[in-house]
């Protein structure tokens, strides 16, 4: 029996309902907007003035320029945490460090000669 214009052959994946869509799309703005605060709260502890939308939107710009693209929020919080302060320059450092790790290669493993 072959599939009708309407069923999906037999064995396909079925696309994902639409509210579960829906659902992971808004679990990953809000997310975002929590990192977003946390990246505010940050800037705004490490530099003593409160950091406003322009400032967000400053340290952005500076921090895509040092490493070549804006990397993900949650990324920047982890990279402000560990460099401890708000330097454009030293987060883009901690970034470069955390996408070395998480690439990190098993070591090799010694072939014995003889």
């Amino acid at each position: 029996m072959r599939p009708g214009p309407m069923q999906p052959p037999m064995g396909a994946p079925r696309p994902a309902p639409r509210a579960d869509m829906l659902r992971r799309n808004a679990e990953r703005l809000q997310r975002e907007q929590a990192d977003r605060g946390e990246i505010q709260r940050l800037l705004t502890g490490y530099s003593g003035n409160e950091a406003d939308e322009a400032a967000l939107e400053k340290f952005f710009t500076e921090l895509a320029v040092e490493t070549g693209a804006l990397p993900p929020f949650n990324v920047i919080v982890t990279a402000l945490q560990s460099s401890g302060n708000a330097d454009p320059i030293e987060v883009g450092n901690q970034v470069r460090l955390h996408y070395r790790r998480a690439r990190s290669r098993q070591a090799p493993i010694p072939v014995a000669v003889g």
